[in-house]
């Protein structure tokens, strides 16, 4: 009987002392209150690729709209936040390939399964 009182009171007081896991708690930020508008300013493009903005832009507005607390409104409208940055580096890289056919000299193949790897700099902004 006493082998199992110093355990069980171990666990007793590992229970009553308040400990709790810290990783599985809601965290409340003041940026992620639900309805509150967000609008997406124009993003300045810094890579050689025509139109990365306007395509990273379409992205983070389907992304915001899907999976954000937000309310998107448009560019010329008021809003509590601001989201701006610029395009720094837009790179597609092959994963895959698939080899020329061997009766047509000179085919070299194509990528079958490509990487997008985009990196920006994004502030989110008091509107």
């Amino acid at each position: 009987m006493a082998r199992y009182f110093a355990p069980a009171l171990a666990g007793l007081l590992l229970l009553g002392c308040g400990y709790h896991r810290l990783d599985n708690r809601p965290r409340a930020a003041a940026w992620m209150v639900k309805g509150q508008t967000v609008r997406i300013a124009a993003f300045r493009n810094n890579t050689p690729k025509l139109g990365a903005e306007e395509t990273f832009r379409k992205a983070l507005e389907n992304r915001i709209v899907a999976a954000s607390p937000w309310r998107l409104v448009p560019q010329s409208a008021a809003s509590r936040w601001v989201l701006q940055g610029a395009i720094e580096r837009y790179e597609v890289r092959a994963l895959g390939l698939s080899l020329g056919k061997d009766s047509v000299k000179g085919s070299a193949g194509s990528a079958t399964r490509v990487e997008v790897v985009v990196v920006a700099s994004v502030q989110l902004l008091d509107g």
